[in-house]
C-alpha cells in the first residue's frame, strides 16, 4: 500500500500497479479535493482499496464519476465533513461506512451509486442517518 499526501500535485512516483493507497492529511491540508482523486486515479492501474487517515473533508464532488473496478473505501474517524455530490456516480463502491466524527453529510452525496447496497452509520446523528437514506431512496427512484 502506498501513501499519498491529499496536497499532492506531482504522481510521478506513484506505482502504477500497487491499488490500494492511503491518502493522508496533516495540520497544514486535510481536504480530499477532486482534482487529486482525477490525477491519482490517471496515475494508477486500477484501485482496490483507498484508505483515509486524518482526513477531514471530502469536498464537493470529489470522487464522483470515479470509473474504476470495484474498490472498498475506509473513511478515518477524524472526517468531520462529506460535500455534496461527493460519491455521485461512483458505480464501484458497494458498501460505506460513515464514521462518528461526520457532522455534516452534502446533498446527493451517493446520487447515482447503483451498486451502493450498504451505508452504515457508526453511532452517527439520526437526522444524517434519515436525511441519507431519504435520499438514497428517492434516487434509486429516479
Amino acid at each position: 500500500m502506498q501513501a499519498l499526501y491529499c496536497g499532492a500535485t506531482d504522481f510521478s512516483s506513484v506505482n502504477r500497479h500497487d491499488t490500494q493507497i492511503t491518502i493522508y492529511g496533516d495540520d497544514k491540508d486535510s481536504t480530499v479535493r477532486k482534482s487529486f482523486i482525477e490525477n491519482l486515479a490517471k496515475s494508477l492501474d486500477g484501485l482496490s482499496v483507498i484508505e483515509m487517515k486524518e482526513i477531514t473533508v471530502i469536498e464537493e464532488y470529489a470522487l464522483s464519476n470515479l470509473q474504476v473496478s470495484k474498490f472498498k473505501l475506509i473513511l478515518p474517524d477524524t472526517l468531520t465533513t462529506i460535500g455534496k455530490y461527493a460519491f455521485q456516480n461512483c458505480t464501484a463502491m458497494n458498501d460505506i461506512v460513515i464514521p462518528a466524527s461526520v457532522t455534516s453529510i452534502g446533498e446527493g452525496v451517493f446520487y447515482g451509486c447503483a451498486s451502493l447496497n450498504n451505508i452504515y452509520f457508526k453511532e452517527a446523528n439520526k437526522d444524517l442517518q434519515q436525511k441519507t437514506y431519504l435520499e438514497k431512496t428517492w434516487n434509486q427512484k429516479s
